[in-house]
């Protein structure tokens, strides 16, 4: 345990020599449980032995992070002091109404939450609105299409691979099991609709979402797009008309079938009893199960029964929320499950978690890096498992194939073969 601690303290200082070195604006990308809140505490340490009356915000995500992860970091290294007297935290969706307030540092956590693909995002507006002297960003990954607007502000700096971090000790050893689900004769049935109404009219955007999506908020800038497309088939005006009437619904049309296919991928029936099959296999151990939707996740929990909690935006009030997560943290409870959708992709250090089963998921490498980083935090001995659910030969199985980039998996094609590969009985 010694060592680990000195490698991760050695990379954590290199990490911010670097960042001193760029002029103390840059981002750190680091997997989850190498220890960028660390870095943060040493960077606000060091801006307030510069100066003593410095002020330092921390920009969060949720409230759940802003309310204690940061306090709990700061009090766990010494500097609880530094906390109480020069650090605010704030969540995102709060600050980016700020104007023309100073900052010696802004501590940026998961940074890529603030920064846009287009001019058109309202949490950038913070970095543009007030004085900052220095930036540190930090997060697990940064997706490219965020670099033109994240260059502007804070720049990557320092970068570590998921691989790289468990060949240096600094994180758990882990697998990925990818486990296929079928759909039901009804699901499939569905499935087939709408997935073909979506190919039939997604064309008409050149295939390009965010296109799709402007024209379904802009009428105007669809039908200009459309009589480029009709200039470029060489449609006579005859059959412009024709074509505008055909083609007059297919934003709404498009849009709907992308909700519809993904609803019937998130909440496939069979992904229940797969993932009950799995909690039972991995019995004395305490895991996580992520869904994509608050329906999926409130199911799960009734399958899982009084063992697992759920925490998802919908559960109201917050301090519900927060007490689930205690109930899980407490070794004293037999709370060993929680069911979740995307609030604890980022932030939250829960303890003892050994599996993961993501029961959906998206095509983002961030997300599911983020997700895994919830199992792999270095403890003693610890072998983490994340299972993988997705529908074979649909969509879903695209999605996961983009997010896994990078990432060794096994596949199999039951439960019973990844049971047999796991060398585990229920």
């Amino acid at each position: 345990m010694g060592d680990q601690n000195n490698t991760k303290d050695k990379i954590q200082r290199e990490c911010l020599n670097v960042w001193y070195k760029k002029g103390c604006k840059g981002t750190l990308e680091l997997p989850t449980g190498v220890g960028k809140s660390r870095c943060g505490v040493l960077a606000a340490e060091y801006i307030v032995k510069l100066n003593s009356t410095a002020s330092i915000l921390i920009l969060t995500p949720t409230q759940i992070i802003r309310d204690s992860a940061w306090k709990d970091e700061f009090t766990k290294w010494g500097n609880e002091d530094i906390f109480n007297k020069n650090v605010s935290a704030m969540c995102i969706q709060t600050a980016c109404k700020y104007e023309d307030i100073h900052y010696d540092l802004v501590i940026a956590d998961e940074i890529h939450n603030y920064i846009p693909v287009t001019d058109e995002y309202v949490y950038y507006k913070f970095f543009e609105n007030n004085k900052i002297d220095k930036v540190l960003g930090l997060s697990a990954s940064i997706e490219s299409d965020l670099l033109p607007k994240l260059n502007l502000i804070a720049p990557i700096v320092f970068t570590m691979s998921i691989n790289k971090a468990v060949d240096l000790g600094l994180v758990s050893p882990f697998k990925v099991i990818n486990v296929p689900v079928k759909l039901t004769v009804s699901e499939r049935f569905y499935y087939k609709k709408f997935n073909e109404t979506f190919d039939e009219t997604f064309g008409v955007f050149n295939k390009d979402l965010q296109l799709m999506f402007k024209c379904l908020k802009n009428k105007k800038l669809y039908r200009e797009h459309l009589l480029k497309h009709f200039n470029a088939v060489n449609a006579s005006p005859d059959e412009r008309k024709a074509l505008f009437k055909q083609y007059e619904t297919f934003p709404y049309k498009c849009n709907e079938a992308m909700r519809e296919r993904k609803s019937i991928l998130y909440n496939a029936h069979h992904k229940l009893k797969m993932t009950k099959q799995f909690s039972d296999l991995f019995n004395d151990r305490k895991g996580i199960v992520f869904s994509e939707t608050s329906k999926s996740a409130d199911e799960i929990q009734l399958v899982l029964g009084d063992r697992c909690v759920t925490e998802h935006s919908k559960i109201r009030p917050a301090s519900k929320r927060r007490k689930n997560i205690e109930k899980f943290q407490d070794g004293r409870t037999k709370i060993d499950r929680i069911s979740t959708v995307r609030s604890l992709n980022e932030g939250a250090n829960l303890k003892g978690v050994e599996f993961i089963i993501v029961a959906s998921g998206t095509s983002k490498l961030k997300s599911f890096l983020q997700r895994t980083g919830r199992s792999i935090r270095y403890e003693a001995g610890k072998r983490a498992i994340i299972i993988r659910l997705f529908v074979k030969e649909t969509q879903e199985e695209k999605w996961m194939i983009s997010s896994q980039e990078g990432y060794k998996v096994h596949e199999v094609t039951d439960f019973q073969e990844a049971k047999t590969y796991l060398n585990l009985n229920p």
